[in-house]
């Protein structure tokens, strides 16, 4: 240390230090009372009452507005104040929804709200439970009414792990359009099996575990024998299949 450089008594120190805060967490202080005050002036003012909301995002529109102010519980009748309107409440029961995986609200000023939300995507609907769909992530949700039933192939499956079984065979043969897991794990180990039907109405009977191998035997066929009448093909048995006319 040199001889021109003084230390700061500590009393002195600590005092500097207080001031310091007191003026930071003074100043923090008033900017909050200000802005509450904004907030209790604004919730009393006829001017902020939402009246619009604005639906954003990579496909705006996808539900009918009416929809999502019911959602949102909005009403003409009895106007939410903008200032009183909670954003992550509103997200909170977008999300609650059956259709909604993804969901932001935010406020416009004077009287609006922007929701940006995204849509589940039905990749396929359930055999055995009438207008029900299913989503990537294998979320059920029902189809009607905003979605089209058309195009969609179908699925069945008892166990929730069964369903990442589901995702490999529609990937591994996407002319699929029944998958049936109905009987993987049958008590009967003979009666172990995938049923798929295809585009082609072709009926497959794949063994649980070397399914892939039976799909690459199926693709050959299809190739070199298969017709385009609807035949059985039972592909269970490794190096083996069992055609029969439908």
């Amino acid at each position: 240390m040199s001889k021109n450089e003084e230390l700061i008594p500590l009393p002195k120190a600590l005092l500097q230090i207080f001031l310091i805060t007191l003026l930071v967490s003074g100043s923090a202080t008033l900017i909050w009372l200000y802005r509450e005050h904004i907030k209790v002036v604004g919730s009393k003012d006829d001017r902020y009452n939402i009246v619009a909301m604005i639906q954003t995002g990579p496909q705006p529109q996808q539900l009918p507005s009416d929809y999502l102010i019911e959602v949102l519980e909005l009403s003409v009748d009895k106007p939410t104040n903008l200032y009183l309107f909670d954003t992550k409440k509103a997200e909170k029961k977008l999300l609650a929804t059956p259709f909604i995986r993804g969901a932001k609200v935010k406020k416009v000023k004077p009287n609006a709200i922007s929701v940006d939300y995204t849509l589940r995507r039905p990749i396929a609907k359930l055999i055995d439970q009438e207008k029900v769909g299913v989503d990537q992530e294998g979320k059920l949700f029902p189809l009607e009414p905003f979605y089209s039933l058309e195009g969609l192939p179908q699925l069945r499956f008892e166990k929730s792990e069964h369903f990442s079984l589901a995702l490999s065979l529609m990937d591994l043969l996407p002319a699929a359009k029944e998958v049936d897991l109905l009987q993987v794990d049958s008590e009967i180990i003979g009666e172990r099996e995938i049923r798929l039907v295809t585009e082609e109405e072709h009926a497959l009977r794949l063994h649980p575990i070397d399914y892939k191998d039976g799909i690459r035997r199926y693709q050959r066929l299809k190739e070199t024998l298969l017709s385009e009448d609807p035949v059985a093909c039972d592909l269970r048995l490794p190096k083996l299949a069992y055609l029969n006319q439908l």
